[in-house]
């Protein structure tokens, strides 16, 4: 089975490192990167399989790194077009992870709302792994969908917290563990998330030796 992954994750690296001339287009880009969620979706759950797609999505995005903004736009139009598969669209969002910028986070906010839950958790992921920075930006919005009706969605927003950390993260996780009623094993995913928090906290204020 590692092999056949093997094969397939190169085969999409062909596809990203194309040695013959081509035109760094839109098609071209969004070609390519429906071709890494091929790979996503066939070997989902495989042990190292997020990471060496993560790595497929960044070396796509910096083989069109000239193109940046006109990538945002073209991302942007991929995530919030209820047309396209779902499974596309979470692509989209999580390739939309690698761009930063504080501006761009209004794209993620606005799917916030969708109506599908994969893409609320894809969101909220994204915006907890890229956007820690904008504390009180997004910090509400987490916490709102702590009580997000799809339970996958109410674990993204814990592991998303978990994410922005500092104390605000924490104390938002604290409150949600007194007050919710535990029947999906959430209290303890929250108190771990609230341990992983503190946990490095501590090691950011351990002073290095010289």
């Amino acid at each position: 089975m590692t092999r056949i992954i093997s094969n397939a994750i190169k085969g999409a690296v062909g596809l990203v490192y194309n040695p013959k001339p081509i035109v760094l287009d839109k098609e071209h880009f969004l070609d390519e990167l429906k071709e890494i969620g091929k790979v996503y979706s066939r070997y989902s759950g495989e042990e190292g399989h997020e990471a060496k797609v993560h790595n497929l999505r960044e070396k796509l995005v910096q083989k069109y790194f000239r193109k940046q903004d006109e990538i945002v736009n073209w991302l942007s139009e991929v995530m919030s077009s209820e047309k396209e598969d779902i499974k596309y669209r979470c692509q989209a969002i999580k390739c939309f992870g690698h761009f930063r910028h504080k501006e761009n986070i209004e794209h993620l906010i606005n799917l916030l709302g969708d109506k599908s839950p994969y893409i609320r958790e894809a969101a909220i992921l994204t915006i907890g792994q890229n956007h820690n920075r904008e504390k009180d930006r997004v910090l509400p919005l987490l916490v709102k969908h702590l009580n997000d009706p799809d339970f996958q969605v109410c674990d993204a927003a814990i592991t998303a917290l978990k994410y922005v950390g500092g104390k605000e993260g924490y104390d938002a996780l604290h409150e949600f563990s007194k007050d919710y009623s535990d029947k999906r094993g959430f209290n303890r995913e929250a108190l771990l998330a609230m341990e992983a928090i503190l946990w490095r906290e501590a090691i950011s204020s351990t002073p290095t030796k010289d």
